[in-house]
């Protein structure tokens, strides 16, 4: 096995001149970051310094194209760094705009401005240049032929387009949601006037994205590529935080006399807290505590501290714990357990079973900018005089927050974390709340911060709730067919258990989208949503615009059954009586048992549009007006059950 591998900077991966390139094979699934994911990253780059390490890139070298490989692993880290660079771009645009104006600006007469007006345009201008030059491969005639990354056939087409805005030759594709909203968020982060108020700072952010290192590995062949991901995946890199960190712990220790094989001891029992049966340290996980761990507890501001910077601030820690004769890993032993039951490590429970199915929903809702609070509330709920009660109510306001947050993507999630920091804050200080007044300040500072609940209504009613979230969504239509109004399908004899996982460890119920997802849809289909015109291409639209809100979802423990299934078959229709069915979502009938959309669960009896004198037995069509009148309907529902509570008086 022939393998090659350099550390390389993200401009290297990018450069200004050359025809390199990479190409996504076949075999490879479509582009698929979320928005978390893609924030995560953009985070990253925005608090380490330069030159920080952002993950591998693994491919195979063609020998008749050394200049294009194709890539095996780190697609989706590739294809999202280029459109950060086609977001800065966009960023430069808007901004270039305003200053042209205001150079335009005849009254203007301060010779020092318009200098430094000038210079900023001139500047702008430079870094586009270079930017379409680092996404495009350039011909002879310096003109741009083809993208540097060549995604799916699937993806293909959109990604090329939106690149395409930045050229002189710019193309319109519908079609592709996910690289619509993925970029669509990227403006959105560079929006953020705080961040970027100037073109330097926009600029400083495109140097330290060059400056990123990515470990670019490349083997000649295509087996030897899958045993190398493998490798990789499953032993990771070596030399991470965790590591240095056990070094430094050792080195402190033994300078204190502490024998080795005691810390040692020590420092298994803290890492195997968050280590499964025979399997390796979770390194990802141990760094995620201890880098909460300093927020919440060394720290005194609300800036979190990064990957980079953790272990220089954590060696003076440790020194001056031990300095004071304290064993620190003791100290990181008892706030670990409660780190693990928050997060959820198998085994690490809450003694109150509320509390508990609280910060499983929480786990669920991608709540991770919560965790310094809720470390704090746990390590100190006795000092801010809470009782379970207390922290049950805080719980229930958190959910209502995150639930908001995922639909309206109000607060940014560095935002979200910073202002989580700040109540840490007010918390622990010797005047801060106690009891229900503690309550009442994480209620109203989270209000405060939150979308209102006109700003939220119309996120459920306008937007794609799915496509933005899947895991917030399946939640919601949970709590909806627990909340709603009506005859429970669940009983003694058939217990609820919507939250429950499978042998396969997925969850038993799964999100049904009643007009369905993918490509070609049927002509059933077509004719349904578009009967004037059921062209394949303008039913996809209409497809697209409706298929992933509220009013189209519901829950089945049969989805992969269902698939493209008509609403209801004219041709072979359900006849009463029969035991099993399966050619229509609507009649879908099991050992005896409705499963599809006559399924008697709440959240189906908005199906049918009852003001009308519908029922879902006469219900023989699904089309945007029915999903609009039930996106309008639950979305409301959904409002009032994650309304903020009012101020807490018990």
């Amino acid at each position: 096995m022939q393998i090659d591998s350099h550390p390389k900077q993200f401009a290297e991966l990018f450069p200004v001149e050359t025809t390199k390139g990479f190409i996504i094979p076949e075999y490879q699934r479509r582009y698929s970051w979320k928005n978390e994911q893609i924030e995560q990253l953009f985070n990253d780059i925005w608090e380490e310094d330069e030159g920080y390490y952002i993950g591998n890139l693994l491919v195979t070298n063609d020998p008749e194209d050394k200049d294009r490989p194709d890539v095996i692993d780190g697609q989706q880290r590739l294809i999202t760094t280029s459109l950060l660079l086609l977001g800065i771009w966009n960023k430069l645009e808007i901004m270039w705009r305003q200053l042209s104006a205001l150079s335009g600006e005849a009254q203007s007469s301060d010779e020092e401005q318009t200098l430094n007006v000038s210079k900023d345009i001139k500047k702008i201008g430079k870094i586009q240049d270079y930017i379409l030059h680092r996404l495009y491969i350039f011909d002879k005639d310096d003109e741009p032929v083809t993208p540097r990354i060549t995604p799916l056939k699937e993806d293909r087409d959109y990604y090329n387009a939106l690149l395409s805005q930045i050229t002189d030759n710019p193309q319109k594709v519908s079609g592709n949601r996910v690289f619509n909203n993925r970029y669509r968020h990227i403006c959105e982060l560079f929006n953020d006037e705080e961040k970027f108020p100037d073109v330097s700072s926009v600029d400083q952010f495109y140097h330290k994205l060059l400056s990123t290192t990515i470990l670019q590995i490349s083997v000649t062949e295509l087996s030897d590529a899958f045993s190398v991901f493998s490798s990789l995946n499953a032993k990771g890199l070596p030399l991470t935080l965790v590591d240095l960190l056990k070094g430094q712990f050792i080195g402190e220790a033994s300078r204190k006399g502490i024998d080795k094989s005691e810390t040692l001891e020590d420092w298994d029992e803290f890492v195997g807290i968050f280590t499964a049966k025979d399997e390796d340290v979770n390194v990802s996980i141990v760094t995620q505590f201890l880098l909460n761990n300093y927020d919440v507890f060394e720290s005194t501001g609300t800036k979190s501290i990064t990957k980079g910077k953790a272990l220089r601030l954590y060696e003076t820690v440790i020194q001056d714990e031990y300095r004071r004769g304290s064993n620190y890993l003791d100290t990181l032993l008892s706030r670990a357990e409660l780190f693990a039951m928050i997060t959820r490590v198998d085994g690490h429970h809450h003694a109150d079973g509320r509390i508990d199915r609280q910060l499983d929903a929480l786990k669920r809702l991608d709540s991770t900018q919560a965790i310094p609070l809720l470390l704090s509330l746990f390590a100190d709920q006795k000092t801010f005089g809470l009782t379970n009660d207390h922290v049950s109510q805080i719980l229930d306001i958190l959910i209502d927050f995150y639930v908001r947050r995922n639909i309206t993507l109000v607060p940014k999630s560095s935002n979200t974390r910073s202002r989580m920091l700040g109540l840490v804050r007010e918390l622990t200080s010797l005047a801060g709340p106690r009891g229900k007044a503690a309550v009442n300040l994480i209620a109203s500072t989270l209000k405060e911060i939150s979308s209102s609940d006109s700003v939220f209504l119309e996120a459920l009613k306008s937007e794609g709730l799915y496509d933005k979230n899947a895991k917030t969504a399946r939640y919601v239509l949970i709590a909806l067919e627990r909340g709603l109004t009506g005859t429970s399908s669940f009983d003694k004899g058939h217990p609820d258990n919507l939250d429950e996982l499978g042998d396969n460890g997925k969850p038993i119920w799964t999100i049904e989208h009643i007009l369905p997802e993918g490509e070609n849809l049927p002509k059933w289909w077509r004719e349904m949503i578009s009967p004037d015109d059921p062209d394949p291409e303008t039913a996809a639209s209409i497809q697209e615009q409706y298929v992933h809100l509220l009013g189209n979802l519901t829950l089945t423990p049969y989805n992969s059954e269902f698939k493209q299934k008509p609403f209801v078959n004219a041709e072979d229709s359900y006849e009463d009586g029969m035991e099993s069915y399966d050619k229509s979502k609507r009649d879908y009938r099991v050992n005896g048992h409705f499963v599809g959309m006559r399924h008697p669960f709440r959240l189906n009896a908005s199906i049918p549009d009852t003001a009308n004198g519908e029922t879902i037995e006469t219900k023989t069509s699904w089309t945007p007006q029915d999903i609009q009148r039930r996106t309008e309907f639950l979305a409301n529902e959904v409002v009032k059950l994650f309304a903020f509570p009012e101020d807490v008086t018990e």
